[in-house]
């Protein structure tokens, strides 16, 4: 009986070190959440400040989210068009590519605003957003061709 005693008892202290272990992993993980949910927080706010004139350390970083955001653009655009909709500039929600206001906040869609100006043919770079001159078979800013 001692011997199954003994052996309950060595069972218990392990159970309970591995609860605690499991409690105490617990709590670093949330503070690794914390850190990185602050590290996200202070990565948005530079880019906020900085993103029209970088420091050279992230000036890499600063190009690859503006071409993320015309690829995300270009993308939404994409979409509209096959779902034959427009989104609002004013407000973000979708309009009829026929309607000339939208029917959320009352703005003028880019339907009407196309009709009263004159089309422009400026064409940016798919890889950095630079304009790109009308006879350019390439980017001048990234090398890119130009599509």
């Amino acid at each position: 009986m001692d011997f199954i005693n003994k052996h309950w008892v060595k069972v218990n202290e392990k159970f309970a070190d591995t609860t605690e272990t499991l409690k105490i992993n617990s709590l670093i993980t949330e503070e690794e959440k914390r850190i990185n949910y602050c590290l996200l927080k202070i990565g948005q706010v530079t880019y906020e400040k900085t993103s029209e004139n970088p420091d050279a350390s992230i000036a890499e970083f600063v190009a690859q989210i503006k071409n993320a955001q015309i690829k995300m653009e270009d993308y939404k655009q994409q979409i509209c068009k096959i779902k034959g909709i427009a989104l609002c500039d004013a407000c973000g929600r979708e309009v009829s590519q026929k309607d000339f206001f939208c029917m959320t906040c009352g703005a003028k869609t880019r339907l009407q605003q196309e009709q009263k100006q004159p089309k422009t043919s400026a064409v940016f770079c798919r890889g950095c957003g630079k304009p790109l001159a009308s006879e350019a078979a390439f980017c001048s800013g990234c090398g890119k061709k130009a599509e």
